[in-house]
């Protein structure tokens, strides 16, 4: 059991050392086009529209998953002081196992979407 809890930090460890690849994106430029003269009518450029939602998109999955890695490392100290007692490790267990459905879910939330949007796009 020590030996799978051991495993299970040094996973969560390693997910939290690469978050910051992740939340390494390009920002695009936009260029407003603003000229001297009123503007009379308003173009949408879908490409910004999708940027700015998977950009919200990214930065949301990313503090989700960093709540979620610090949650999961909790329950592991709660349940490495458990101390013997056994509804304190019951407990602790039941947060590991969640906190990694909690991860499960979030990765394929991400693969649903970009699936839907290559899907939308004609990707």
């Amino acid at each position: 059991m020590k030996k799978s809890i051991s495993i299970l930090t040094f996973l969560a460890l390693g997910l939290m050392i690469s978050l910051p690849v992740f939340a390494q994106t390009s920002i695009p430029q936009v260029t407003t086009g603003v000229t001297d003269m009123p503007v009379k009518s308003v173009s949408i450029n879908w490409a910004n529209i999708t940027g700015f939602i998977n950009n919200g998109l990214n930065l949301a999955a990313t503090l989700i998953i960093a709540i979620v890695i610090i949650y999961f490392l909790y329950s592991a100290f709660m349940y490495a002081t458990a101390g013997g007692d056994a509804s304190k490790a019951e407990t602790a267990k039941n947060n590991l196992i969640y906190s990694l459905i909690a991860i499960a879910i979030i990765v394929l939330a991400g693969a649903i979407y970009t699936t839907v949007e290559n899907i939308i796009t004609g990707k």
